[in-house]
């Protein structure tokens, strides 16, 4: 029987419910459960990241993704966590509770209406809160963006957004302009994937193993080198839910690089674990402690929030020399 018969039966409706439920519960980013990824302070550098998923959670996982994909012809499937928050994200936009139409149009036509139509979507509702992470980091860097903007009116002057380990992210999309250029960083396999969803002339990619910073050039060299990237321009940097899965060298080394960019007109928006920058979750991963560290490279925080004691941080600076108003 066909896909879109057998989807018609509750007993199939049922078992994909099961599936999907399990998908995005192991969403990018810390784990779903009640408490934080596991760290703090060892002897050792911290791995930084979540627990591994169990083989069986994973097998499942992937099952439910090959028959999500099973009429796709643009082979997106990845082991990755990309595609689970892609289409957490189109759930999240079902609800209401994102402004992430984009998401809904990247998925495929065939099954998407699993968390694109409310009937649907609506049986995942016992489980929303397992997503309030992503909704809340979601709408923290949405509300920078559009704040940098303001303070850079399009129509005045020409801005740059980087997006470090960009996976599926769809802002290109939604706020990508002529004056707006966006310029996404991952994995070389993730960029071809997303380029077979859509093109753009406001969006410049940047093929790039990050975990590599620990001993390449700089990451500001190689997006001018390798995109049309002007560090001269207002830019706004982004690192959503990416730093979890770089060694401590290689965050080291790319902050390093981004903090010091030859402009005094930048911000920089991180919902995402600081424990690559030595800041641990317990008492001492605050407000002060983060402030702390960037005002170590000339910056000036002025927004922040944390999640799981501080296994999570979502946080915005901006240059010294810059006074934005921030909600």
């Amino acid at each position: 029987m066909a896909w879109v018969n057998v989807v018609s039966s509750f007993q199939h409706r049922h078992r994909i419910q099961t599936q999907t439920q399990h998908s995005f519960l192991s969403s990018a980013g810390p784990p779903v459960g009640d408490g934080p990824p596991r760290g703090g302070p060892p002897s050792a550098p911290p791995s930084g990241g979540p627990p591994p998923s169990s083989p069986l959670v994973e097998s499942i996982i992937n099952n439910a993704f090959k028959v999500l994909y099973v009429a796709d012809s643009r082979s997106l499937i990845d082991s990755s966590k990309n595609l689970r928050v892609l289409w957490t994200r189109a759930l999240l936009n079902t609800w209401g509770e994102i402004d992430d139409d984009i998401a809904q149009t990247l998925l495929p036509q065939r099954t998407k209406f699993i968390v694109t139509n409310p009937s649907f979507a609506s049986l995942l509702v016992p489980i929303k809160d397992k997503f309030s992470w992503i909704t809340k980091r979601t709408k923290y860097i949405d509300g920078v963006l559009e704040n940098f903007l303001r303070e850079h009116p399009p129509n005045t002057e020409t801005t740059n957004v980087v997006v470090i380990g960009a996976g599926y992210d769809t802002r290109s999309l939604r706020y990508g302009r002529k004056e707006v250029q966006f310029y996404e960083v991952d994995l070389p396999d993730i960029v071809q994937r997303k380029s077979l969803l859509f093109n753009s002339d406001f969006v410049s990619s940047l093929p790039l193993d990050l975990n590599s910073l620990e001993n390449s050039p700089s990451i500001i060299e190689l997006l001018k080198s390798g995109t049309t990237f002007d560090e001269s321009k207002p830019t706004l940097f982004v690192f959503e839910a990416v730093l979890f899965y770089l060694s401590p060298e290689s965050v080291a080394n790319l902050m390093t690089s981004i903090m010091n960019t030859n402009n005094n007109n930048n911000t920089y928006v991180i919902t995402d674990s600081l424990m690559g920058m030595k800041i641990f979750p317990g008492p001492s991963s605050n407000e002060e402690t983060v402030a702390k560290w960037f005002a170590g490279y000339g910056k000036k925080m002025i927004s922040h929030d944390k999640i799981w004691g501080g296994a999570v941080h979502l946080t915005c600076a901006v240059d010294d020399e810059k006074s934005p108003t921030q909600k």
